[in-house]
């Protein structure tokens, strides 16, 4: 074969595949859908209340604002700020990059039917529901459906090259803020602190109009009180324990006495608290169960301030 004939029949080939790749690029020009089914974004992300994030393999996700601003998931926890406000950007900042051309559209649906995250958003009144799947081959667009539509679309955040699946996180325990006790003293009732199966050093603080008094103490130290309680207003955990053995070693630690339980109870019931303590492999850690059964970490560092005994409240007896 002579360099000639190489040479065009090298043309033609390279015509050929950019003749193609033209027509799937602009196949989605030939694509008709309705205005409102490619409508994603929120643009005023002060009005939503209420959004609900679902998946196929069960798991389930209700985030509502509260009255002061923060957002709870599944009406028990405060999410975590950082990621409220990356999702709310997202449903904000997306936008369609361009409908699915017709060639990849059963691809599209397909990943949008096993993968895809059910979006429910609430502004009062149910405002939209879609669904967000995986993403494009060049991972800089991920699949979007309006719930009732036929057109898929791939959408994207300008300026951003990634994928948005995972801002739609799933995961109930990556939503959760690690803040356990945030509660100022004005709304707390009581705190009880109790070791093993009891002891003398166990202690109960109540509130009765505003003032704290801890049970059995009449040499009570109120400094050191007030100073006690501003410590449930921001005390963290470490993380979830969420390995495969989970639930095995739960149940070994609750056939085991707690070494020290911390319940909270707060003038809102469902920001009370009743943490379960237990020991860890290391010294400078401990296993918690909450009242939500969920299983964590803490650090000694961030909780030692709260174990401490009935005694510490006591004023100091002037030397003789």
């Amino acid at each position: 074969m002579s360099k000639v004939t190489k040479t065009i029949i090298s043309i033609v080939v390279v015509a050929a595949l950019g003749y193609a790749a033209f027509f799937v690029m602009n196949d989605s020009k030939t694509v008709n859908f309705k205005k409102e089914d490619s409508e994603f974004a929120v643009k005023d992300i002060e009005s939503l209340t209420m959004i609900f994030l679902a998946d196929k393999r069960g798991n389930r996700n209700k985030l509502v604002k509260q009255p002061n601003g923060k957002w709870q998931v599944n009406e028990d926890y405060y999410v975590a700020e950082h990621m409220m406000e990356l999702l709310l950007r997202t449903l904000q900042q997306v936008q369609v990059k361009n409908p699915v051309p017709n060639a990849m559209h059963n691809m599209a649906v397909k990943n949008l039917g096993v993968v895809g995250i059910k979006v429910e958003l609430y502004a009062g009144e149910h405002l939209k529901t879609f669904y967000v799947g995986g993403t494009t081959n060049d991972d800089l667009g991920t699949f979007f459906i309006m719930e009732g539509s036929e057109t898929p679309f791939v959408c994207h955040i300008p300026g951003f090259d990634g994928f948005l699946t995972s801002r739609f996180e799933i995961k109930r325990a990556n939503w959760i803020d690690r803040s356990y006790f945030t509660s100022p003293k004005s709304e707390i009732k009581s705190i009880m602190v109790k070791y093993g199966s009891g002891s003398d050093e166990d202690f109960t603080i109540t509130a009765d109009n505003g003032s704290f008094g801890v049970d059995n103490i009449s040499n009570l130290d109120s400094s050191t009180l007030n100073k006690y309680l501003n410590y449930y207003s921001n005390t963290h955990f470490e993380s979830y324990v969420n390995t495969e053995d989970r639930q095995q070693l739960q149940d070994s630690l609750e056939a085991e006495i707690p070494f020290c339980t911390i319940q909270m109870e707060h003038q809102d019931v469902k920001q009370s608290r009743l943490l379960k303590l237990y020991p860890f492999k290391s010294l400078d850690r401990m296993y918690g169960i909450t009242e939500q059964g969920d299983l964590i970490t803490a650090q000694y560092f961030n909780f030692n301030q709260l174990m401490v005994k009935k005694s510490f409240f006591e004023k100091a007896k002037p030397e003789l």
